[in-house]
């Protein structure tokens, strides 16, 4: 998949008007475009074609990538839903920012935790105090911020 794919793509879905709030389109139709065939897999291993399906899988799914990207500076979010998309609503935005909120806070969690349980003498002090550091300013950074989701705490 190269950077044209992902721009033919996002090109042919704003020229037919698939790109406006409440769009949808259908996974084939990304294949179409995208110019993928899927083979008849019947004749083949199940290695062979698992490795042909998670080739086609990777172009589409670089490509919607590169159009999700250029969405979300036009205030647009491009959801997967059992392998077809949708734009959705400005409405239905505040729930993907908390589902990226959410995801955002458990990976610092698990990282948290990952630094708390490495062996000590792996990691210099300097090192780990300015890992956890980071670590504690992610975590709170946007309780302050103006329209910011996050709860804030009480005074």
């Amino acid at each position: 998949m190269s950077k044209r794919d992902g721009k033919d793509l996002l090109t042919t879905l704003r020229e037919n008007s698939l790109l406006e709030y409440g769009a949808t389109f259908t996974g084939a139709d990304v294949r179409d475009i995208l110019g993928i065939d899927t083979p008849d897999l019947s004749g083949m291993s199940f290695d062979t074609a698992r490795r042909v399906m998670s080739r086609i899988s990777l172009a589409e799914m670089a490509a919607t990538d590169y159009v999700r990207a250029h969405l979300l500076n036009e205030g647009k979010y491009l959801k997967s839903v059992n392998g077809d998309y949708r734009v959705l609503m400005p409405s239905e935005n505040e729930n993907q920012v908390q589902i990226y909120i959410e995801s955002a806070t458990g990976k610092l969690l698990r990282g948290g935790k990952l630094l708390r349980n490495t062996p000590a003498d792996a990691i210099k002090d300097a090192a780990r105090n300015h890992l956890l550091t980071g670590i504690a300013m992610k975590r709170t950074s946007g309780r302050n911020l103006p329209g910011s989701l996050r709860k804030k705490k009480p005074e």
